[in-house]
């Protein structure tokens, strides 16, 4: 899936260079605003990590929590990177690759406690939401593929063989 560049701006920020939605109205726009999301989050959780570790980004979105993590695990840490919603993910590949960052995997799907397809809705990317608030939805909650919802692989962490 090609990002739609028309709907997207990219700034420095205070992890590196972010792209972000326009009409995102909640994470991209404190991105916008302050250069930054959720920074008492990720300065809390960061007191859990040291070099070599690996961490679990899941719901990555765009990667606010995946670019500044990345930046902590030196000497060997990864970050594997969860996104399952496909025009979010490619933002979030765009992030990590414009920030040359080597240590970051990045999957277009979900994680669970077993793989499974579930549904994720599409968003109009150039219409004003919280596009932070998308959320998988079991199969019984939309009877087939429609213009607004998609089926999205949900893989688990055994999957990636993490010792």
């Amino acid at each position: 899936m090609a990002i739609l560049e028309d709907a997207i701006e990219t700034r420095p920020c205070r992890y590196g260079r972010m792209s972000f939605f326009k009409e995102d109205t909640t994470i991209s726009r404190g991105l916008r605003d302050y250069g930054e999301w959720a920074q008492a989050e990720i300065e809390y959780l960061g007191r859990f990590m040291g070099p070599g570790d690996t961490v679990l980004d899941v719901g990555a979105f765009i990667g606010t929590h995946t670019l500044a993590f990345a930046r902590e695990l030196t000497a060997g840490g990864r970050i594997y990177a969860f996104e399952p919603q496909p025009t979010f993910c490619e933002v979030l590949r765009k992030n990590v690759e414009q920030n040359g960052l080597l240590n970051v995997t990045i999957f277009n799907s979900g994680l669970s406690d077993q793989p499974q397809r579930l549904w994720i809705r599409d968003f109009g990317v150039y219409h004003a939401a919280n596009f932070g608030g998308a959320t998988l939805l079991e199969s019984g909650a939309v009877s087939a593929p429609s213009a607004d919802h998609h089926a999205v692989e949900v893989m688990t962490t055994d999957q990636l063989s993490l010792t």
